[in-house]
């Protein structure tokens, strides 16, 4: 009795991460939002956007960070990534423009990012980590798009 209970719990958990993932097309277009770093870096949230474009070998893109009350602070980084079962994996792979304080740098990321729906808004959210940053080298995304 005890295998089929866990049979039918697996079954159901199956059907709703079906139910809750998108379309990897979903995935394609224009997504704004915010990232935060923890420790903080130069701030502790940032303005983020991608622009993201999803083919038969993955996603490539832009990704855009700047402070959040300093748009003249910015990063845009060229970005490249696969998809998991039910999520992508991205990476930061070049800074293709900037503006940035002397004393600081843009990290280059590795994102972990996931898709779901609520009442008519796409949401990304993941988090993200990277080897570059010292001890600010992880924190969280958060993006978002009406469905058309």
């Amino acid at each position: 009795m005890k295998m089929r209970t866990a049979i039918f719990v697996a079954l159901l958990m199956l059907l709703h991460f079906a139910v809750q993932a998108q379309s990897y097309n979903d995935f394609a277009g224009e997504w704004v939002g915010y990232i935060t770093q923890d420790p903080a870096g130069l701030a502790a949230r940032y303005d983020f956007a991608l622009s993201m474009e999803v083919s038969d070998s993955g996603i490539t893109g832009e990704a855009r960070i700047s402070l959040e009350d300093n748009a003249d602070i910015y990063g845009t980084m060229y970005i490249r990534g696969g998809f998991g079962q039910y999520f992508a994996t991205v990476n930061e792979l070049e800074i293709t423009s900037q503006n940035m304080c002397s004393y600081a740098y843009w990290c280059m990321k590795e994102y972990d990012i996931w898709i779901t729906e609520q009442n008519g808004i796409l949401i990304i959210e993941g988090k993200w980590n990277s080897d570059q940053c010292g001890d600010a080298n992880f924190g969280k995304i958060h993006l978002e798009r009406r469905l058309s």
